[in-house]
């Protein structure tokens, strides 16, 4: 059976994530981030593209990328094959560090330059102002229907899919059909 093709973002950027096989630990030493970094670096400058984030854990890494979907998937084969190479020479091992092919995830909202996106503090003070409840714990109390409302109220204030997940005790498939459906 093929793969699924990946979803296109229209704003270029993307949440990579990179997965060890079998949560084996890539970074066993400071040396192994330092050099996870600098091949990062250059396949930035080759490819010409930008991180806001990243965050490399124990046995995986989160990258937050713009780039165009061209050169995307150059990136991860350059930044990989340049990596594991290395990494297998150190730890004398052969073979694949990373599971499959990497995750993505197209970010569709473009928060680069917008002065309306909510933090997470931000957000529970909206939470707390439109619901005038003291605690999250509190939407427990509440029926679906006056769930459902605030759930759509919060989405309209700009508070993101996760954070009316989180705050209102729902999935976030959930947050999303409601909005999908007139009050």
């Amino acid at each position: 059976m093929p793969r699924k093709p990946r979803t296109l973002s229209s704003t270029g950027i993307y949440h990579i994530i990179l997965r060890s096989v079998n949560q084996h630990i890539i970074f066993e030493e400071d040396s192994d981030y330092q050099k996870f970094l600098f091949v990062l670096s250059e396949c930035v400058k080759k490819y010409d593209s930008q991180i806001y984030a990243y965050c490399l854990m124990d046995n995986h890494v989160h990258i937050l990328i713009h780039s165009s979907q061209d050169d995307l998937a150059s990136f991860f084969q350059s930044l990989g094959s340049k990596f594991v190479r290395w990494y297998n020479n150190k730890y004398s091992r052969s073979g694949h560090l990373f599971q499959d092919r990497y995750y993505s995830v197209a970010i569709e909202n473009d928060h680069r330059n917008a002065s309306h996106y909510c933090t997470d503090e931000k957000a529970l003070s909206i939470f707390k102002s439109l619901t005038r409840m003291s605690s999250t714990s509190e939407v427990n109390t509440l029926n679906k229907s006056m769930r459902n409302k605030y759930v759509r109220k919060l989405r309209k204030k700009g508070l993101t899919i996760k954070q009316v997940a989180r705050l209102m005790d729902v999935s976030e498939t959930t947050v999303k059909r409601l909005n999908k459906m007139s009050p």
